[in-house]
C-alpha cells in the first residue's frame, strides 16, 4: 500500500481505499505515536539502569531494594533528563531520514539480538530453568472458557497490527519495484514472533530458576503471583529485579572501572 501510493499512512489509506477509510490511517498513525511516547520513557529508564548496573559497587539483593531505587529515581529529575536524551537521539536519526533510521537499525537490531540470544543461552544453563520452561508450555485448558482471554488476545493483536501497519506503510513508500514487499511482510512477522518466543523462554527460565534457588519453599502459584506483580510504574520484572534476576558484575571489575564509587562506599 505504501509503495503503491508513495505517501504517509493517511495518504495511503485515502488513495488506496477511499475517503471513508482515511480514519484507519489516522488510527495506525496515532497508535505508532503513542507507542513511541511510551517507549521513549522506557528507553530513558534503560539509560539510567545501565549506568546504575555499571557504576554501583553493590547491586540490590532483593526486589524490595530494587523497588526503592526505582522510587528514588522517579522522585528525581533523572527521568526527565534520560527521556530528553532518548528523544534527542531518536530525533537525530529521524532528521536524517530513511538513511539515518537504517544506520540506527543496522547497529541497534543486531545488538539487541546478541543480547537476547546471549541472555537466553545463559538462562538455559541455570538450575531449575527446566521448571519454568515446562510451566510455560503446560496449557491451562480451563482458561479457554474465560472470555477475558480472548479479549486480551484480540487487544494485543490489534495493538501490534496497527503499530506494524503504520510503520511499514510509511517505510514502504521508499520501496522500489525490486523490493519484495510480500517477502518482507511474511519474514518480519515470523522473526518477530520467534524473538518473542525466545524472550518468553528466557523470562520463565530465569524467574523460576532464581526464585527456586533463593526461596525453595515457594510454590509455583506463588512464583506466578510474583511474576504478575507489575511493580512501581509498571516496571515489572525488568527494573525491580535488576540484581536478583540479572548478571553479577564482579567487584574487581567495578573497582577498576569506577574506583571513586568504591572509595566512597568504603568510607561510609
Amino acid at each position: 500500500m505504501g509503495r503503491f501510493t508513495r505517501g504517509s499512512p493517511l495518504t495511503s489509506f485515502y488513495k488506496f481505499l477511499g475517503r471513508k477509510f482515511i480514519w484507519v490511517g489516522a488510527w495506525v498513525t496515532a497508535v505508532a505515536f503513542f507507542i513511541s511516547a511510551y517507549f521513549s520513557v522506557v528507553v530513558g529508564w534503560c539509560f539510567y539502569y545501565f549506568y546504575l548496573a555499571c557504576a554501583q559497587p553493590v547491586l540490590p539483593e532483593s526486589p524490595t531494594e530494587s523497588a526503592e531505587i526505582f522510587r528514588w529515581f522517579t522522585a528525581s529529575y533523572y527521568p526527565l533528563l534520560m527521556h530528553t536524551i532518548g528523544l534527542v537521539i531518536c530525533g537525530v536519526c529521524v532528521f536524517w531520514g530513511v538513511k539515518g533510521i537504517e544506520i540506527a537499525n543496522s547497529c541497534l537490531v543486531p545488538l539487541q539480538l546478541f543480547i537476547v540470544l546471549f541472555t537466553f543461552s545463559w538462562s538455559l544453563t541455570r538450575e531449575y530453568a527446566d521448571v519454568g520452561i515446562q510451566f510455560m508450555f503446560t496449557p491451562s485448558w480451563h482458561t479457554l472458557a474465560d472470555p477475558k482471554l480472548y479479549v486480551e488476545a484480540a487487544c494485543q493483536n490489534a495493538f501490534d497490527t496497527a503499530a506494524g501497519m503504520g510503520l511499514f506503510s510509511a517505510y514502504a513508500a521508499y520501496f522500489t519495484r525490486k523490493t519484495s514487499a510480500v517477502r518482507y511482510g511474511m519474514f518480519l512477522p515470523m522473526i518477530n514472533n520467534l524473538v518473542s518466543l525466545v524472550c518468553g523462554l528466557m523470562l520463565f527460565a530465569t524467574v523460576f530458576s532464581t526464585l527456586i534457588s533463593t526461596e525453595p519453599t515457594l510454590t509455583i502459584p506463588q512464583i506466578v503471583d510474583i511474576m504478575k506483580d507489575t511493580g512501581p510504574g509498571s516496571t515489572g520484572l525488568t527494573f525491580t529485579w535488576l540484581r536478583p534476576m540479572g548478571f553479577v558484575i564482579r567487584p574487581e571489575l567495578q573497582a577498576a572501572a569506577f574506583p571513586t564509587n568504591i572509595e566512597q562506599s568504603s568510607t561510609r
